[in-house]
Parts: C-alpha cells; sequence; structure tokens
C-alpha cells in the first residue's frame, strides 16, 4: 500500500504550475508569428538602429508576417508602406540603407522599365529565403567598430543637409554612393565658413569621419 506523502501533492501543484506557464509561452493559434534569437536582439547591429531605421525593420518583418512568412527575399513595402510605419518620410532611403550596411536585410533595387515602376525586394538576413536558403545573417559580422563608421557617415550627411537646407530635393545615402561617401572637413576663413569635400579613407567601404576646425 502506497504511503501518502504532502510532498507528492506540492510535486503535482508544481507540474501542472509549469504546463500552465508553458501554455502561455507557446505562440498565439491562428496568428503569423515569428521567432528572435538573444544574439540578435543584442547585437551591435540591432542595438545600435537610429529610431526610423528600427521602424523599418519591423515594418519588414510585418509584411513578412502578411505574406504567410513565405515570401522572404520578394518582400514589398512602399514608400507610403514605412510612412504610415512611423518612418520620417524624407529619411526612408537613409533607413535602408542603414539596415542594409549592418546586415539586417538585402535588398534588390527596383527600377524603372517600359515605362513601369518596379518596387524594391526584401529579404530579411535572419530568416531563411524563398528559395529554401539558410539566413545569411550579415548582421554578424557588424561591431562596434562599424556601427562608428556607420554614425561618422550619418553625422556627415547630416551636415551636409544643413548646408544645402535650400534644396528641394533630398540627396539620401544609396547603397551605391557608400563605397565613395567622402569626409566633410570645415574650415574658417576671412570670408567665413565652407566646407570641402575630401576621401581620407582607403577601407572596402571608405567611410569617412567629419573633422572640424575653428
Amino acid at each position: 500500500m502506497a504511503v501518502y506523502s504532502p510532498k507528492d501533492r506540492t510535486r503535482l501543484a508544481q507540474t501542472r504550475a509549469e504546463k500552465q506557464i508553458d501554455t502561455h509561452r507557446r505562440p498565439p493559434k491562428n496568428m503569423p508569428w515569428i521567432w528572435v534569437t538573444e544574439e540578435l536582439i543584442f547585437s551591435p547591429a540591432f542595438t545600435s538602429l537610429s529610431a526610423n531605421a528600427s521602424r523599418a525593420i519591423w515594418r519588414i518583418i510585418g509584411e513578412y508576417l502578411k505574406v504567410g512568412r513565405k515570401n522572404n527575399g520578394q518582400l514589398i513595402v512602399t514608400h507610403p508602406n514605412f510612412i504610415d510605419y512611423g518612418v520620417t518620410g524624407r529619411l526612408v532611403a537613409d533607413a535602408i540603407d542603414e539596415l542594409v550596411y549592418k546586415g539586417l536585410i538585402r535588398v534588390r533595387r527596383g527600377k524603372a522599365a517600359d515605362g513601369t515602376a518596379h518596387p524594391n525586394l526584401y529579404r530579411l538576413t535572419f530568416f531563411g529565403d524563398h528559395e529554401a536558403a539558410s539566413p545569411t545573417n550579415d548582421w554578424k559580422a557588424i561591431g562596434k567598430e562599424e556601427v562608428a563608421q556607420w554614425d561618422k557617415v550619418r553625422a556627415a550627411k547630416a551636415f551636409e543637409r544643413s548646408t544645402k537646407a535650400g534644396r528641394k530635393k533630398k540627396s539620401s545615402i544609396h547603397e551605391s554612393e557608400i563605397a565613395h561617401l567622402t569626409n566633410v572637413k570645415c574650415t574658417t576663413s576671412a570670408k567665413g565658413r565652407h566646407h570641402e569635400n575630401i576621401n581620407v579613407f582607403n577601407e572596402p567601404s571608405n567611410f569617412t569621419k567629419v573633422q572640424c576646425y575653428g
């Protein structure tokens, strides 16, 4: 005959509690969902995102969910889509360039042909693509040094825009320009303050810093 022990009831209660907790940890039923790793969330690439780039990546993730997680690499998010999600309209291109540089997405740039505009196609690098290719995880190659380089570029572009406030058309940091970004050097002369563009780095990315004098 089994001997009853109060510990048995305690163990049973703990087992039931664990099952209940596990139930709440599961993905919601009949709703699309994704998983992300701790390594990604706390990576330099992810934690250093600007506000606009952060909104942009989540909008692309949202599109990935909307299409049933099947078209990674062919995800279409339009300029108005990004704006509706909170990305500043004039900085959408910069946000996309930042995500590309930090290895979180890849972009197939759309071009106009035969009078038809073809949209950009996006791929999230931390998920497999629509052709069953494995995640490329380009973001793992981004460290604090690469993040610092991007910050210098963003500062240079901000200075450039401040000197061209009268321009109606904004100059964004396009992917084709990243390899040729120039350093903005400020100098002071008898006639006042001016700037000039010079290349000072000979690295693969050629990212440069802002140097201001007097």
